[in-house]
């Protein structure tokens, strides 16, 4: 019999030496539970442990309930040890039916464990106890780890491999009692050492242009996302329990996290991890695993309350890495990210929009931190950024038309427009280079703007701060910096606070949004009218960790003709009887049913793409499109009609006047504030989304 032990966080620190000397042959150690909590000892003793001879192996304690739910286990576990070379067989430890699903039903989820685990190429074992093993599981044609304890010299029990026969006992080097085991004596035999697949390394000066797939899907997680503290210095990782983190993304790649963490009992261990330039790794709503270095901490110690504010790595990084090389040219896209991101470790995969920019005249391009450039490179290309640790997704625009309503009547508690001329500019000087006694190389230049008369202040010009920087040594490329610095419009931002995120009922015909995407608003105004439009999401602050939890979003038309950007009154306001909201009561789980359709323009007619309504169809007489609902009355001052970017983008508006004959819903296109017939000029694949409630 060979003598080992097996050991978890509640064996403290563990002095291996001693261990080893009191004929301990092996151990087997705690790595993972669930798909959340990797125990905080784990690395130090699977290292400390092999340093002193003896075989190695790792468990995972079960808490599936299902055969998805085992195999995101399985995956959890093997991405935990994969870096650790290992001599015994990976463990699954199945002690409790957690969802009561039966015998059947558990095995079946056990082998799913187990044999995805095999298929991998690792060597697996089971463990449990005896009763469990005889009545609540079949754990046939996999070695066995069984637990009984006796003071028999077996456990009377045929086709076992390695037998727990206390759970008190006594070894060298641990304080207070640890599980012991023997194995049978061919248990070292035939066990091929495990050699984890490395890791590619960052590259000082990485290879920047990689391949790769910018399209994605954002989708709803299965599980519960994770989070973890790790030690900057050791690697150790624990996961932080009972948080409500607060990821900020936005479209120029800078990602956000914060959360407050209250000390208890149960969170010593993470709380105390809880330290600057500690790491805090997270599942994000795209990206998994994603890496925040923790920069503030805000620390009652009257309450023992920790607020964190952690930065992306993107940020705490780049901000860090000087480029000391410059160029100057006409630098295509590439060549400027090239430079930007020069020895930071980071790559990039662009977008196909993205390799159609145009290339920018730059003057010595270059010469400062990567975050800098960066941010000059957004500026200068009109680019957008989404970030996977340090791969940088590189967009000309990111996101897509969503099929998601916002409506102050059922799901928007409050809709606040805000329009800003504060940091609106119509000029600006600009001064380049001096030479040795200082004299300019080329005169000041003065830019104006080409809109400047319509954006007067009280007559006068509004003036940006001067560009004052030696890198320009020609007029042209200063002129390029003027024109990007000036910008007469305002900022225009629509911030939302919803009352209801996720209607279960509406699964199926409402999309998952994400920053870039664009989704319908159809809000009531004072007066009696509504604001209807489609907005951009330009930031989202989420919690990652519940996908039904609501997300604060910011929308920007971008900054525009003020006058185009506020609801025309002509077409927007409809004379229609204010709806009552109440949202904070749920008022949605009373409104009548609703139907939802979209139309589609495939050419040459227009058609139903998508509709809950099975009786309805589409036609055209004279300068209008007319739903008909199929003898389904609506309620008429609840339609929403809304046209999608690509007619929005062709100058296409679609409305209706709230007016319907024979149950059919109006609809007519406007452009350049006339109607104009539904099938001339209209681009292919063009739709329109309709939404009402029945009588």
């Amino acid at each position: 019999m060979i003598k080992g032990i097996d050991v978890s966080h509640w064996q403290g620190s563990i002095n291996w030496g001693l261990v080893a000397a009191d004929g301990v042959k092996f151990a087997i150690i705690k790595a993972t539970q669930g798909t959340t909590r990797i125990d905080s000892t784990f690395k130090m003793n699977i290292t400390n442990a092999k340093k002193n001879g003896l075989k190695v192996g790792a468990y995972h304690f079960a808490k599936f309930k299902s055969n998805s739910e085992a195999l995101a286990e399985a995956k959890f576990f093997l991405n935990t040890v994969k870096d650790f070379e290992m001599d015994l067989p990976l463990v699954l430890d199945i002690e409790t039916d957690e969802g009561n699903i039966g015998k059947s039903a558990l095995t079946a989820a056990a082998r799913t464990f187990l044999d995805y685990l095999i298929s991998q190429g690792r060597k697996v074992m089971i463990y449990t106890y005896l009763s469990f093993y005889q009545n609540k599981i079949d754990a046939s044609g996999y070695p066995l780890w069984i637990a009984r304890y006796t003071t028999a010299s077996d456990p009377d029990i045929t086709g076992w491999t390695v037998w727990q026969y206390t759970q008190e006992g006594k070894v060298n080097g641990i304080t207070g009692n640890v599980d012991v085991n023997r194995a049978i004596d061919s248990f070292f035999d035939n066990l091929e050492t495990s050699t984890p697949t490395p890791e590619p390394p960052i590259l000082d000066t990485p290879n920047l242009e990689v391949t790769g797939d910018t399209t994605y899907e954002v989708v709803k997680d299965v599980f519960l996302n994770q989070i973890f503290v790790e030690n900057k210095t050791t690697g150790e990782r624990v996961e932080i329990v009972d948080v409500v983190p607060s990821i900020s993304d936005g479209l120029n790649g800078k990602k956000e996290l914060s959360f407050t963490i209250s000390r208890t009992e149960e969170n010593q261990v993470e709380y105390d991890m809880l330290v600057n330039d500690n790491i805090i790794v997270i599942d994000e709503k795209r990206f998994k695993a994603q890496r925040y270095f923790i920069l503030d901490i805000d620390t009652d110690n009257i309450a023992f309350t920790k607020t964190i504010t952690a930065s992306h790595t993107y940020v705490a990084r780049l901000v860090n890495n000087m480029v000391n090389t410059s160029k100057t040219g006409t630098l295509k896209l590439t060549e400027a990210l090239d430079i930007a991101l020069k020895g930071s470790g980071f790559s990039y995969v662009l977008d196909a929009s993205a390799k159609t920019i145009e290339a920018v005249e730059q003057e010595n391009f270059g010469e400062q931190n990567s975050q800098t450039l960066m941010d000059e490179t957004i500026e200068d290309y009109k680019i957008e950024l989404d970030v996977d640790n340090t791969k940088i997704y590189v967009y000309k625009q990111m996101g897509k038309k969503v099929n998601y309503l916002l409506d102050t009547r059922y799901n928007v508690a409050g809709l606040q427009i805000s329009s800003s001329t504060r940091n609106s500019t119509t000029r600006a000087w600009g001064y380049g280079k001096q030479d040795d006694k200082g004299k300019y190389l080329f005169d000041p230049v003065l830019y104006v703007h080409p809109e400047e008369k319509n954006y007067l202040l009280d007559g006068f010009p509004r003036y940006a701060d001067d560009i004052r920087d030696d890198r320009f040594t020609k007029e042209s490329s200063i002129k390029i910096a003027l024109e990007n610095l000036v910008n007469p419009y305002p900022e225009v931002t629509a911030n939302v606070d919803l009352a209801i995120f996720y209607d279960p009922r509406l699964e199926g015909f409402e999309e998952v949004f994400f920053k870039g995407d664009t989704i319908s608003m159809i809000a009531d105004k004072a007066g009696g009218g509504t604001y209807q439009d489609e907005l951009r999401i330009i930031d989202m602050k989420y919690n990652p960790l519940d996908q039904y939890s609501k997300p604060e979003l910011n929308f920007s038309t971008f900054r525009k003709d003020i006058y185009d950007m506020q609801v025309d009154d002509k077409i927007q306001i409809k004379r229609q009887s204010k709806y009552i909201r109440n949202t904070s009561s749920g008022i949605r789980n009373s409104l009548p049913q609703q139907i939802m359709l979209i139309l589609r323009f495939d050419g040459t007619k227009w058609t139903i793409k998508t509709s809950n309504l099975s009786s309805a169809s589409v036609s055209v007489q004279g300068d209008a499109l007319f739903v008909l609902t199929g003898g389904v009355s609506v309620n008429t001052i609840s339609i929403v009609i809304n046209e999608d970017l690509l007619l929005k983008g062709n100058g296409f508006d679609a409305l209706t006047d709230y007016e319907t004959a024979d149950n059919a819903i109006k609809i007519n296109l406007m452009k350049d504030r006339v109607i104009v017939s539904p099938e001339t000029n209209i681009p292919t694949g063009a739709q329109i989304t309709v939404s009402a409630y029945l009588q």
